[in-house]
């Protein structure tokens, strides 16, 4: 399995429309997703993550070049803050 996880802060005044976006990019994501959430950060309300699993490198390396995987990097980008953008392989 792989696991990524992307995060980014979010002032307050951009999360309405950050979290639309989440939602739109949510609908999006193939179905090679083992799994995936979107989550504020328990201890930093501020901060948006988002992390899925997949079942193959090909899978992962597809959706990180895929339409949704950029409107999401672009919004925390362009909304906020790109903080963290990590992946792990695991068995």
């Amino acid at each position: 399995m792989y696991y990524m996880s992307v995060a980014g802060f979010i002032p307050d005044e951009k999360k309405n429309e950050f979290e639309h976006t989440c939602h739109l990019t949510g609908t999006q994501i193939p179905k090679t997703c083992a799994g995936f959430s979107f989550r504020k950060d328990q201890y930093n309300q501020d901060t948006y993550r988002f992390i899925s699993y997949w079942s193959s490198l090909e899978a992962l390396e597809d959706f990180k070049a895929s339409t949704p995987f950029h409107m999401l990097i672009g919004a925390i980008s362009t909304l906020g803050e790109l903080i963290e953008r990590k992946q792990i392989h695991f068995i």
